[in-house]
């Protein structure tokens, strides 16, 4: 079984790359952690946290396309989109 890719250069290779949760993802030169999975209205939402920067991604899948890549900055780890 080949190891699923989980590093991206930028947010075009994640459209174009990200098919499915990963524990740990390289974006850019900062390291990011699967901190969680919400599913609303048949989209997965899987959200990646880089504690060095205090930001957060979120990669929401359709059918294991992706579909939308937002990211937040925060101070409080607990934080949530949800």
């Amino acid at each position: 079984m080949a190891v699923p890719f989980n590093k991206f250069e930028d947010l075009k290779a994640i459209y174009d790359e990200f098919t499915e949760a990963l524990p740990i993802i390289f974006f850019g030169k900062d390291t990011y952690e699967h901190y969680g999975l919400t599913r609303v209205d048949g989209q997965e939402i899987h959200v990646y946290r880089c504690e060095e920067e205090m930001h957060q991604l979120y990669i929401t899948l359709n059918s294991g396309v992706t579909v939308l890549v937002e990211g937040a900055y925060s101070v409080n780890r607990k934080q949530s989109m949800f």
